[in-house]
């Protein structure tokens, strides 16, 4: 009898020591898995700084762009009105018969004004490599996307396609005029261009040329709204992108 008491002992004893090693053994397990956890958890956090320090960085780079476009849009819109309003005058001045005056050659050259849009296309390519999905917020990339492939893309269109020609307009004022005038040196700088006709009175009676510079208005007019309207949509952008960044930087 107390051989068997001894024997129930030892297996109590026994089955102690295995419950306390799988105990044990559970527990080791755990603080395994939680440790993997909390490494999968710091390298996860980590890749995720590391993406918004770059999506941080991809919006600085396109908010200049933004920011020197604006500027040249600026330019282009002053061009644009010059163009529209000398343009008026001229045939204004024409069809009433006056008398030529120095005045008019500034308002000859400013109805045929050229402008061209100068964008920043760089960090945006540089966005297109790395992949547009960097820009996590989904409203703001549409809106970097769409100005970029689609409104710059038509300004470039009206520009190459929809004016009168760079080269009828070279032509017309190789024919036309005697002094085509841009840059004075004397003043360090670029001054309002000027052009003086061979024969100030032929052009009361050049249906050609009327109708180049009638023409010509009528687009920049066109073209004045639609450079005005990007310019505005640019405005919205580069305050969205100073939101995100806001955001981003918390």
């Amino acid at each position: 009898m107390i051989k068997f008491f001894r024997h129930i002992r030892q297996s109590m004893i026994n089955q102690n020591r295995t419950k306390k090693y799988l105990l044990y053994a559970i527990g080791e397990i755990i603080l395994v898995v939680i440790g993997i956890l909390i490494a999968l958890q710091i390298n996860n956090w980590n890749e995720n700084r590391k993406l918004v320090k770059a999506e941080i960085k991809a919006l600085k780079e396109l908010q200049e762009g933004f920011k020197a476009e604006t500027l040249d849009l600026n330019i282009n819109i002053e061009a644009l009105t010059k163009a529209s309003r000398s343009g008026t005058i001229i045939l204004k001045q024409l069809k009433s018969d006056a008398p030529y005056h120095d005045s008019l050659s500034l308002h000859f050259a400013s109805a045929l004004q050229l402008t061209r849009l100068i964008s920043n296309d760089g960090p945006y390519d540089m966005l297109k490599t790395k992949g547009l999905d960097l820009i996590s917020n989904d409203s703001l990339r549409k809106k970097i996307i769409n100005m970029h492939d689609n409104r710059y893309e038509s300004l470039r269109i009206w520009e190459k396609g929809f004016f009168v020609s760079d080269r009828y307009i070279q032509e017309q004022c190789i024919e036309l005029f005697d002094v085509v005038q841009f840059f004075d040196l004397s003043h360090e700088g670029i001054i309002d261009a000027r052009m003086v006709p061979h024969d100030y009175e032929a052009l009361k009676t050049n249906k050609r040329y009327q109708t180049m510079i009638r023409t010509y208005a009528t687009q920049s007019r066109l073209f004045l709204m639609y450079t005005m309207s990007i310019k505005a949509k640019l405005k919205a952008i580069i305050n969205d992108i100073n939101n995100e960044l806001k955001a981003l930087s918390q």
